[in-house]
């Protein structure tokens, strides 16, 4: 999401401190890394990763706690830190919202392809 954080992010620099993470094996990090980290990118490690983010941020910036934001899969990765350590996040802000995983990879498939398996 870097290149398009200005365009999504515009005006938010006045209130908040934005920091853009790149999560495990996403960005730059596995242009780096490659398939070595493979056997690491599990939810478990990812939560534990965006919660050491998190506990930097909060020692780093001299802060208590930290909004979380996160859209599509992050929606889901910021939910599972969020519980594990509510002490450390103020809110949660949700950008397309993962609900139903299964019916959005099945919608996706079916846009791209025309595809409908009921036949429609």
């Amino acid at each position: 999401m870097s290149s398009f954080a200005d365009a999504l992010y515009q005006g938010w620099e006045k209130d908040f401190m934005l920091v853009q993470w790149d999560q495990r094996g996403a960005g730059r990090t596995y242009g780096k890394s490659g398939p070595s980290i493979d056997s690491t990118i599990t939810i478990e490690r990812m939560k534990q990763d965006g919660t050491e983010v998190a506990e930097y941020l909060t020692k780093h910036l001299q802060q208590k706690k930290v909004i979380l934001e996160g859209g599509s899969w992050d929606s889901i990765l910021v939910i599972y830190m969020a519980q594990a350590r509510p002490d450390l996040f103020y809110a949660y802000v949700g950008v397309a919202q993962m609900v139903n995983w299964q019916e959005a990879i099945s919608a996706s498939y079916r846009a791209r392809v025309g595809y409908s398996p009921c036949g429609g």
